[in-house]
């Protein structure tokens, strides 16, 4: 919300108080995201972000996601709460579809759904750098439809899949461990994530499953303005 914040006391200050002076500086409220790449299981991508962070200015923010791939591409508009029923609890909703070809595996697939989560820090004010843990829980529910299966897959026993629709709901607990220097441009520090995805009819789920999924990102500042950034993801499932 704000590009610049100084505080400081007026001069000369009175005894035994001092009346301060806040001078803020509101950022720009309108962004512009772009990227690309190529994966071989993705082909060529591209991605498109515009997202305003201060709507009327309370500091809540919306954004519009599309991304384009050779094979397959997706939409999400997203709206994010800072503070949700005056608690420190940020909060956000969030409208998605998408297709993909599963041309490796031989099928294609496409979803539609909602998502809804809430996250807090763990700590509000510095200790032993625990504030830079947070703990958060999503909710997610999505009609998925698979379809154009190879006939091969239909009888591949357990792993088979199966044409056709179903809906899928899912919780998803989170730890985060963020210590980067800066969130929006890093250039040292890491950043690691812990996420487990329970699905069953408890949930309104028509499947069942568990997966686990671990995260680790490290950002090393390099000569000439340049980031080095590594990635590793893992993750079981049952």
């Amino acid at each position: 919300v704000f590009e610049r914040v100084q505080i400081g006391p007026l001069q000369p200050p009175p005894a035994p108080f001092a009346d301060v002076l806040i001078t803020l500086r509101e950022g720009r409220p309108w962004r512009l995201e772009v990227g690309g790449g190529y994966g071989t299981s993705d082909g060529w991508r591209a991605t498109v972000e515009v997202g305003h962070d201060n709507l009327l200015g309370t500091g809540q923010s919306a954004s519009v996601r599309q991304r384009f791939g050779q094979y397959g591409e997706r939409t999400d508009l997203t709206y994010r709460y800072p503070w949700l029923f005056g608690t420190p609890l940020r909060s956000d909703v969030s409208l998605f579809q998408e297709y993909h070809d599963e041309h490796i595996y031989g099928y294609k697939q496409q979803q539609m759904g909602v998502a809804a989560g809430i996250e807090r820090t763990l700590l509000p004010v510095p200790l032993k750098d625990l504030y830079r843990l947070r703990l958060g829980l999503r909710y997610q529910l999505a009609w998925v439809r698979n379809y154009d299966v190879s006939s091969s897959l239909v009888t591949a026993g357990p792993d088979a899949i199966t044409p056709g629709s179903q809906l899928i709901a899912k919780i998803t607990p989170a730890v985060t461990a963020d210590y980067r220097d800066n969130v929006v441009d890093p250039k040292r520090g890491s950043f690691h994530t812990l996420s487990l995805d329970v699905a069953g009819p408890y949930l309104g789920s028509e499947a069942s499953f568990l997966k686990s999924r671990l995260e680790t990102k490290w950002f090393f500042e390099l000569p000439l303005q340049t980031t080095l950034a590594l990635a590793g993801r893992i993750g079981l499932a049952g």
